[in-house]
């Protein structure tokens, strides 16, 4: 099930980079609306303007939005076409495969008492979504609400200085990760208006094997300002999913008792998905599993559809699952694999 919804089959969802999923619809001769219904995806996935990391493909179409965004006072553009300026000030290139940034506004300034920083409070936020029917075309929504506290921070100080400072400029820091929450609760008010039925926040907190950070640090810096943004979409009842690449097996626990729903993705390479659903399987729901580092570029179509199989069996032993793969589908996954992923997913998809 989705959090909140009894349903009697396993949904799912594929998510791809914008140059595979425009090089396949190609291929297929489909419409991404006519690919939706013949993956089965089920959710109707939605980003305000304030999130330009989505819309910095460089397409016809993005470069719309972006000029769409601009005429808001959302974003800024770039002297040069190939970049951008998001509301923060972070700069990004414009880039296909996906997203890049490259410039960090208060690397390097000492004084960043003056910073001008983005409200949410702004008109328009979703109106580029306005002609979707989303409700009848799918089943589930949801918001996207990135670059959180922790990637925000260190694509405006510095990956190295932001953790430098955990250390030794905690002051700093401290007044850095306390804007951008204040910036996410203000967004989360937002996305509570839109009546969506779940809301992604993604804050890659992990690596292939553990904490970006020692957990303590986590529950510290990060936890407490999260916990807030999580309290307003519990005080409305709209589901909690949170993204996060990489191993944070250690602090599931914390995520569990802010009041998590559905931990999104699940990467098999690096955390156990026998562990995961033995100890959490009653708790969450899982989204994601099917790798993509290795299995889907490089496995045969045979080894997919048992991939999917397994994570059915393990991930969705408590009746709470999205079969989805473990990450964005990239250019180096074959036509055959995907067709492999799609057809398995449609043969064990019942709970």
């Amino acid at each position: 099930m989705i959090s909140g919804m009894s349903i009697d089959y396993f949904p799912s969802s594929l998510e791809f980079v914008p140059a595979r999923l425009n090089s396949l619809l190609k291929e297929l001769k489909m419409t991404p609306s006519e690919f939706d219904q013949y993956a089965d995806n089920h959710i109707f996935f939605f980003y305000p303007l304030t999130e330009a990391a989505y819309y910095s493909s460089g397409s016809e179409s993005d470069n719309e939005l972006e000029r769409y965004a601009v005429s808001k006072g959302v974003i800024r553009q770039h002297p040069d076409k190939q970049y951008l300026y998001d509301n923060f000030g972070t700069t990004w290139f414009k880039n296909p495969v996906g997203v890049r940034d490259t410039g960090n506004p208060l690397k390097g300034v000492e004084d960043i008492s003056s910073y001008k920083w983005p409200t949410a409070y702004i008109d328009d936020l979703f109106s580029h979504f306005a002609s979707n029917d989303i409700k009848s075309e799918y089943l589930y929504s949801c918001g996207l609400q990135h670059l959180t506290i922790w990637e925000r921070g260190f694509l405006l100080l510095g990956y190295e200085n932001m953790l430098l400072d955990l250390y030794l400029n905690p002051e700093r820091v401290n007044y850095v990760m306390d804007k951008i929450t204040e910036f996410h609760v203000e967004l989360a008010n937002e996305f509570v208006k839109t009546e969506t039925d779940s809301v992604r926040i993604g804050d890659d907190y992990g690596t292939q094997k553990a904490l970006q950070m020692p957990p303590d640090i986590w529950r510290k810096s990060i936890g407490p300002r999260l916990k807030k943004i999580y309290s307003v979409y519990k005080g409305a009842g709209i589901t909690i999913m949170q993204h996060s690449c990489g191993c944070i097996t250690e602090i599931i626990p914390d995520l569990i008792n802010m009041g998590l729903d559905v931990l999104h993705p699940i990467q098999p390479l690096a955390m156990d998905i026998k562990y995961l659903a033995n100890e959490y399987g009653k708790d969450l729901t899982f989204f994601g599993g099917i790798d993509t580092q290795q299995l889907l570029p490089y496995s045969k179509p045979e080894e997919v559809r048992s991939a999917v199989r397994q994570c059915v069996d393990i991930l969705g032993r408590h009746g709470k699952y999205i079969i989805a793969p473990s990450q964005e589908i990239m250019l180096d996954v074959p036509t055959e694999n995907i067709i492999a992923l799609i057809e398995a997913i449609r043969e064990f998809r019942a709970i």
